[in-house]
């Protein structure tokens, strides 16, 4: 199909209308007599080189534009064909712009009396390749944000001035973006979501603004120089996950965040500091994981998470490599109560100054998966110790990057271990040659496994 016939204007009302994958070049100017339409989908329509008027249609709920790689611009002409100042696009409530790779600018009018998008819920723009700012004056009214994938996006054009109704803001894969607008009186947002954009450095406002709604705050890869202003003000927060390549150095102030399940902190090269007596406080948490931060060497020497009474999963390790030893204070909160009875899913990464995994891991009677992964030292041990069988709720033993070591712990100890279901050995050589099915001097102790894995 290359073109819609001007009779589809006799289709009055036509609510749904899909044009998808088609050879159409426009839609004809009788589309805008389709009163009752609410939804519409031009997408993939590969040879249309310029959005159709439709701005006027006063019943359109759903927007979905996409596959249009020649369109560069969305300009006056996409919202309406008179000029006149007005509503438009009154009643819209989601509109999808995606894959549009040519899409270089768009544009909103501007002029006395326009009011453009009044009620529209939903944005969300995709895979737009070339473009750099996005418009987003007067769009109070939205609840969901999306941006995906856009290359050479920089910032976004406007204010949140008056967005009280925005709950969700994502933004991800945008490797150019420089900057976002204050999101302090977007009094209801409940989830702040940045992935991937290397140029941001900072998250500007004061998230004390935020205290009763921000609820997930998840930030990956950016350039952050600290955590955003306030933060520790937000008591409904839930989720705190923070994996950054940029230059943060402290993660203070935790104890206020009452409601946080669940921490992660992950790959912050540079950061030397944890407020370890907050993180006591935080007797809501259910997951917690403090990986791959190299510069990190600050611990307490006494007991820091054995008051975590709900925690159920975590994932600890890959400190400063100057430290060789596992941090006193972490191994023993393995020892207390609180966790050796509750905790079921352990993830415990060493580092090559180690020479063995921690024996107080033996005190961890409720534990259900261990993954030991990175123990990759000249020293250390060559087999596993026995006192894994201790661990009498094992369903899952995954061990990767330990290339010295040689053995599982003896027969006995591992026939002790009833519940152990699956074995996974992942990138370690010699244990990997010792467990083989045919002639592995390890094999019989875990022929009996029902599920073993071993892979390069």
């Amino acid at each position: 199909m290359t073109e819609l016939p001007d009779s589809i204007c006799k289709l009055r009302h036509l609510r749904y209308l899909d044009v998808s994958d088609t050879a159409i070049r426009a839609l004809p100017e009788s589309i805008t007599k389709l009163y009752h339409l609410e939804t519409l989908r031009l997408k993939n329509c590969s040879e249309c080189r310029q959005l159709s008027t439709i701005g006027c249609l006063p019943r359109l709920k759903i927007l979905e534009i996409g596959g249009m790689g020649t369109v560069k611009c969305i300009d006056n002409e996409f919202y309406s064909s008179s000029g006149r100042a007005g509503v438009l696009f009154p009643a819209l409530k989601e509109l999808t712009l995606s894959n549009m790779g040519g899409l270089e600018e768009w544009m909103v009018p501007g002029g006395e009396g326009d009011q453009v998008f009044p009620c529209l819920e939903k944005l969300s723009i995709e895979e737009c390749g070339k473009l750099k700012s996005i418009p987003i004056c007067g769009l109070s009214s939205l609840v969901e944000f999306g941006i995906k994938r856009c290359d050479e996006l920089r910032y976004l054009s406007g204010e949140f001035h008056g967005f009280t109704s925005l709950q969700l803001l994502r933004i991800k894969d945008c490797e150019k973006l420089e900057s976002i607008p204050i999101v302090q009186h977007c009094t209801s947002l409940v989830e702040l979501n940045i992935w991937n954009c290397c140029e941001l450095i900072t998250i500007p406002g004061d998230f004390r603004e935020l205290k009763s709604s921000l609820k997930k705050l998840i930030i990956y890869n950016c350039k952050l120089e600290a955590l955003p202003s306030g933060l520790q003000w937000c008591a409904s927060l839930e989720e705190l996950s923070i994996m950054e390549r940029g230059e943060v150095i402290h993660i203070n102030d935790l104890q206020e965040l009452s409601s946080l399940r669940r921490l992660s902190i992950k790959r912050c090269g540079k950061l030397i500091s944890i407020d370890w007596l907050g993180l006591r406080q935080l007797r809501s948490l259910v997951r917690l994981a403090i990986v791959g931060c190299q510069s990190l060497s600050d611990f307490p020497e006494e007991d820091c998470m054995g008051s975590l009474t709900q925690l159920r999963e975590l994932n600890i390790g890959a400190f400063s490599k100057d430290l060789e030893a596992f941090p006193a204070g972490l191994v023993i909160s393995l020892q207390h109560p609180n966790l050796s009875g509750s905790l079921e899913f352990l993830q415990i990464y060493g580092w090559d100054k180690l020479k063995s995994v921690p024996h107080q891991l033996q005190h961890l009677t409720a534990l259900k998966s261990l993954v030991i992964w990175g123990f990759n030292g000249e020293e250390f041990e060559e087999a596993l110790p026995d006192w894994l069988a201790n661990l009498s709720s094992l369903q899952h033993l995954h061990i990767s990057f330990c290339k010295n070591l040689k053995y599982l712990p003896s027969s006995t100890a591992i026939q002790r271990l009833s519940k152990l279901e699956k074995l996974w050995i992942y990138g370690c050589p010699l244990l990997k040659e010792n467990c083989r099915k045919e002639n592995g001097c390890e094999w019989p102790k875990i022929s009996h496994i029902p599920t073993t894995i071993m892979i390069d």
